[in-house]
């Protein structure tokens, strides 16, 4: 499975999920098209790194493996929001988030350290996990990253945050707009990389 084939695969896979990201948040959370330039450029980024690292780690890439990558670091994030929630304590709520309508700066501030923790403990674990080179190494953090900063960001900030009925709902749709992200994800690259992902197996 070569890296820059696998790489191209994820730029059109991120772009992909992030257009049904946007679809999904503006049918049924609020308005972002004005944002999709911005969250292109991110997803596929984000996606030419999943994709070039996977190649470089996977000894054997499969199917079953590329999801089970994926997975990985979608339960990082899980993780991520829960170790946030046990953490902080709330110091805003979500009205008030949303009434200035502008990034939670402060709040992101408060939670730079836990993220660079999580961003290098998430790269060392999948180092072993998946025994690599230096090289793999690095691209595991690269990867890391780029997953955990730019997706971590409104994750790593719920403890911080009051949470009311209607702020559990809003947890609950942030979660669910991560497994969507994923999945869209992890299944348009299977699709672009099927025979590569079947002729190693």
């Amino acid at each position: 499975m070569k890296s820059a084939r696998a790489a191209l695969s994820g730029i059109i896979a991120g772009a992909l999920s992030v257009l049904a990201f946007t679809v999904i948040h503006n049918l049924w959370i609020s308005d972002i098209w004005d944002s999709l330039t911005m969250m292109l450029a991110v997803g596929s980024v984000c996606g030419a790194s999943l994709g070039w690292s996977y190649a470089l780690v996977a000894k054997a890439p499969s199917r079953a493996g590329w999801v089970r990558y994926n997975a990985l670091y979608v339960v990082v994030l899980m993780v991520l929001g829960l170790v946030s929630l046990l953490v902080f304590e709330p110091v805003t709520t979500i009205g008030e988030l949303l009434h200035t309508r502008q990034p939670p700066i402060p709040l992101i501030k408060r939670t730079l350290p836990m993220m660079l923790a999580f961003t290098l403990a998430t790269a060392m674990a999948l180092s072993v996990l998946y025994r690599t080179d230096w090289r793999g190494a690095l691209a595991l953090l690269l990867t890391s990253i780029l997953l955990i900063f730019p997706l971590g960001l409104n994750i790593s900030i719920l403890g911080l945050v009051q949470l009311s009925g209607t702020a559990l709902r809003a947890l609950a749709a942030m979660f669910g707009l991560v497994l969507l992200l994923g999945s869209v994800y992890a299944s348009s690259f299977i699709l672009l990389e099927r025979k590569r992902l079947l002729a190693r197996r």
